[in-house]
């Protein structure tokens, strides 16, 4: 399983693989949800008024293995300027485990005295995050020969060189995740008034998009 981190400037450290190793990765999936609730004690119970998951640190310590102090320093310093590089930029990067990541902070790194007898330092890692979600990112592509199996729309007993077909390039897309998620939809021409529907919600843009070479639109948006 790769584990890595990615500051905001694209700069990746690769934290499972040799000269670096995690020691425990467990500790990043540490969950609180805080709460809220006020008491009734006419009817002996109390009345949630919310739950929420908002800023959180985690604790993480990786070991950098080196032949020397001049080697571990080299090494210590490239980390160090890939993760202080989001910190003066006041924008987060990205640690990834696998297919999943967390867009947080490093803020501290604790290193512990060379050990010359088996040439490691371990460091304490302080991550934070102020949105702690773990987010995996899912590709979906509709081409333009795609077709809407239905056939509703405007027909006539005499035949036609072409259809009044109601919608063409139809596709689903399901979210599995159990909440809502967020998205980037890129639009590529040649397409004629996109609609969106997300749950009972319609999106749509009268619109024509021809988009050539470099040029295309972007539509983001958030399901609430």
């Amino acid at each position: 399983m790769d584990i890595y981190y990615e500051n905001s400037a694209g700069d990746k450290v690769v934290l499972s693989e040799w000269p670096i190793a995690v020691t425990d990765v467990t500790q990043l999936f540490e969950r609180k949800w805080e709460s809220s609730a006020t008491k009734n004690v006419a009817r002996n119970r109390s009345v949630l008024q919310y739950l929420t998951r908002t800023e959180k640190e985690f604790p993480f310590n990786i070991s950098i293995y080196a032949d020397s102090k001049e080697e571990y320093l080299s090494i210590a310093n490239n980390f160090n300027n890939i993760i202080d590089y989001d910190i003066r930029n006041e924008s987060p990067g990205k640690l990834y485990v696998g297919e999943y990541y967390l867009r947080c902070f490093i803020l501290e790194s604790a290193p512990a005295d060379y050990e010359e007898l088996f040439y490691t330092v371990d460091l304490n890692l302080q991550v934070y995050s102020v949105e702690p979600h773990w987010i995996k990112e899912t590709s979906f592509s509709f081409l333009e020969n795609t077709r809407s199996e239905e056939t509703s729309g405007i027909d006539y007993p005499y035949d036609y060189t072409y259809d009044y077909n109601s919608i063409y390039g139809k596709g689903y897309i399901t979210n599995s995740a159990y909440s809502a998620s967020s998205f980037l939809m890129i639009i590529y021409g040649y397409v004629v008034n996109p609609v969106i529907t997300i749950g009972s919600h319609i999106y749509a843009l009268d619109i024509m998009v021809l988009c050539q070479d470099l040029e295309q639109i972007k539509m983001r948006s958030f399901a609430r």
